[in-house]
């Protein structure tokens, strides 16, 4: 329990980097700057100045507001529905997408934060000059087998081992340019020149023009009542839509009156109706705000509840073969506001599996988002932003921050959000029990369940009724991060299933 302020992220310095922003007077957004910053260097596989976007969804109290900042992917201009016919869409040159997530974090530094850029930098340029011990991700994650020499180089494959010191001196200077020059060096300056270099050297085809073009949208967010409490999200290509129309329809069930095995059946079917509904309506290639919103209208969400009550399922068949590397980290200090922010750099640990010589930027894979199938609908196209499943999300209750929560996990983050808060508002569990109590996920007509998560008992109940597919942590199911806001005090948590750290002062 925190009175001033508190961070919960998928690492521990991460999360002692934004508590030392907050103790030096800056706001949830400087906290949660300074924490993205510093997950790119002590959790590199997963996001980085370098990645594919992401999104933050923010309430500045002062104002009584909810905003979106929406730095999330982006193909660049010369992209074309046939331009993965015989070659990869995950690793190397081709793969790269446009690098937003420095835009990103310093757009909402620019008009949100308190602190400058450059102070809430500090932390991470340190942490990458001194050096930080590998944990087992991150030990896991440099034995890919896609990571060019330069990756190999700078993380010390081969030479390190879990529990070593590893430092980014490279890393170290590129924060620095940045702290001096802002993000005009890393998207006009010389940091541009040398990633530019790279790309045309690997035949690909992000250009100048892509890294000076891209524009962070300013968002009114997605928001729903979920038994009196509002709940936020970004609205457009992202996961809160299908987030939300599961919370919508399973607040017409009253799982409260339902058995165990009863509310996981009704959970199953309801995350049917809304992937379908998401597959069909959101994977389009143009698709409208009022087509989107109808998808959480109350009438409607009430309909597809009785068609569950009454038996009448989908049939839609549709699989996912991604797992997301991402990351979370939510923030809220002393005056109240919140930050849930969300980013990735994309398919694989370390993106593409290319570094910029000379800089330690790992580049994403962003153009894993898109269909390497030139008819399918979500085919590269020219300046096209994808459908994208991250949804930082945020919860309050009679106008005051009860909840802020994200996580990693390609489709999963929605069917993660969507639980832990049915848990935590419907079922009453505390913010830990929610977070780490057994999941499910609906994926390809079978339930998935956590493996080794369940009680046996009512595991062969499950196997008896549905098709069961066993879901590992390979999978990356977990490394939630939250924090609950009780009667003024601040309760940030993690879940138990990765290295994560919860703190505040």
């Amino acid at each position: 329990m925190y009175k001033n302020g508190a961070v919960s992220s998928a690492h521990e310095l991460a999360t002692e980097a934004g508590i030392s922003i907050l103790k030096l007077g800056g706001n949830a957004v400087d906290a949660a700057i300074a924490t993205a910053f510093a997950l790119s260097v002590v959790d590199p596989q997963n996001s980085g100045i370098g990645g594919l976007g992401g999104y933050a969804t923010i309430y500045l109290k002062e104002r009584k507001e909810v905003l979106v900042v929406n730095f999330g992917p982006q193909a660049p201009q010369n992209s074309s529905p046939d331009m993965f016919i015989n070659s990869s869409n995950t690793v190397g040159h081709k793969a790269v997408s446009i690098p937003t997530v420095l835009k990103g974090l310093s757009t909402i530094s620019e008009k949100y934060g308190k602190l400058p850029l450059s102070k809430c930098i500090e932390p991470s340029r340190l942490l990458a000059e001194d050096g930080f011990r590998i944990n087992s991700a991150l030990y896991r994650a440099i034995n890919e087998d896609h990571l060019d020499s330069e990756t190999k180089k700078v993380f010390q494959v081969g030479n390190v081992k879990e529990g070593d010191i590893l430092k980014l001196p490279d890393y170290s200077k590129t924060l620095k340019k940045i702290q001096e020059q802002g993000e005009e060096v890393f998207y006009q300056g010389e940091i541009a020149e040398s990633l530019l270099a790279l790309i045309k050297k690997g035949k690909g085809i992000l250009t100048k023009e892509d890294l000076i073009n891209y524009e962070v949208k300013i968002e009114t967010p997605g928001n729903i009542t979920y038994h009196g409490y509002d709940i936020y999200f970004p609205l457009f290509n992202s996961g809160g839509i299908t987030m939300a129309q599961i919370l919508k329809i399973i607040e017409n069930i009253e799982l409260k009156e339902l058995t165990e095995l009863e509310q996981l059946d009704a959970m199953y079917h309801v995350m049917q109706v809304a992937f379908e509904d998401r597959f069909k309506v959101l994977e389009k290639r143009t698709v409208n705000q009022a087509e989107i919103l109808h998808l959480i209208n109350e009438e409607y969400c009430k309909k597809a509840a009785k068609k569950i009550k009454r038996g009448e399922y989908s049939t839609y068949f549709n699989k996912s073969e991604d797992i997301g590397h991402t990351t979370h980290l939510c923030t809220v200090d002393q005056e109240g506001n919140m930050v849930s922010l969300t980013q990735t750099n994309g398919q694989l640990w370390f993106g593409s599996g290319l570094t910029v010589p000379g800089t330690g930027i790992v580049l994403n894979c962003g153009m894993s988002q898109f269909s390497t199938d030139p008819l399918h609908p979500n085919a590269p196209q020219p300046s096209r932003s994808n459908l994208s499943n991250m949804t930082p999300t945020l919860a309050l209750k009679n106008g005051r921050p009860f909840l802020a929560i994200g996580t990693p996990g390609s489709r999963r983050i929605i069917t993660i959000v969507a639980a832990v808060i049915i848990q935590i508002i419907e079922l009453n569990k505390t913010l830990k029990e929610a977070l780490d109590a057994p999941r499910i996920h609906y994926e390809g007509s079978a339930l998935w369940v956590e493996e080794g998560a369940w009680d046996l008992q009512l595991l062969k109940l499950m196997t008896d009724k549905y098709s069961l597919e066993n879901l590992s942590l390979e999978h990356f199911y977990g490394s939630t991060t939250a924090i609950q806001v009780i009667e003024d005090s601040y309760y940030p948590e993690v879940d138990n299933r990765f290295p994560g750290s919860a703190g505040g002062y």
